[in-house]
């Protein structure tokens, strides 16, 4: 499952576990999808269902990988950061070479401030698999934003398939960064005002929360992609 469709996948993960309720994957995986869904409605009872799903994964099998997996993504999203670094780590623990477990976690270690660490872990993945899930590029799009590699953010950014607004909004403030105001204001980049600035506020929300001067830099940085906009 591309975490970029989890929303529409959600109700098939709920089928799965109603067919077979003791389905360890199931509710791993929802637990994702109701995590991503969250970003869009800000619901908590998706934020608690999601929590309940992965729960429920690691009850039914504390030794599966994607279990801790998932709890590890709901605990990066009720910002727990300690508890979710548990999981992640107990996840690729479990199963080292798997890319989609690799380049989560090192979201988490970007959520924690630990940005070189991240871009050595994407480093490693990427030469291990080199045709990463699409979710692999957004994190690491992140991951140099921060680093204030904003040319590679870019190329980053734009490999992401299927872009939510957090992308679109991250490609505009790296493009804004990187001098590039005209492709910051380039329609195929995002087509209105208020979606710039849906964008970086969530940015702002999701950023490097250990950070201050990373969130002050996002601050000042949403206000410049906003002017750069056009009508």
């Amino acid at each position: 499952m591309d975490r970029f469709y989890a929303v529409g996948a959600d109700p098939f993960f709920a089928r799965a576990i109603e067919l077979h309720p003791s389905y360890v994957h199931g509710y791993a995986w929802r637990a994702i999808a109701l995590n991503v869904k969250y970003l869009l409605d800000e619901r908590q009872e998706t934020l608690d269902a999601a929590l309940t799903c992965a729960r429920k994964a690691l009850e039914l099998d504390d030794n599966d990988a994607w279990a801790h997996l998932a709890m590890g993504h709901v605990a990066t999203r009720t910002r727990e950061f300690d508890l979710a670094g548990q999981h992640f780590d107990r996840a690729i623990g479990l199963i080292p070479n798997d890319t989609s477990i690799a380049f989560t976690r090192a979201n988490w270690l970007m959520h924690v401030g630990r940005l070189d660490e991240a871009l050595t872990v994407l480093e490693a993945t990427v030469q291990r698999d080199p045709y990463p899930p699409t979710g692999f590029w957004d994190v690491r799009g992140y991951v140099l934003y921060h680093l204030k590699r904003y040319e590679e953010a870019i190329v980053a950014f734009r490999n992401v398939r299927g872009r939510h607004f957090w992308t679109l909004g991250m490609l505009a403030a790296a493009y804004a960064q990187a001098g590039q105001l005209e492709n910051a204001r380039d329609q195929r980049v995002f087509s209105k005002r208020d979606l710039v600035r849906h964008s970086v506020l969530l940015l702002i929300r999701l950023s490097l929360l250990t950070d201050a001067c990373v969130t002050t830099g996002l601050t000042a940085c949403a206000r410049r992609a906003c002017r750069s906009d056009v009508q």
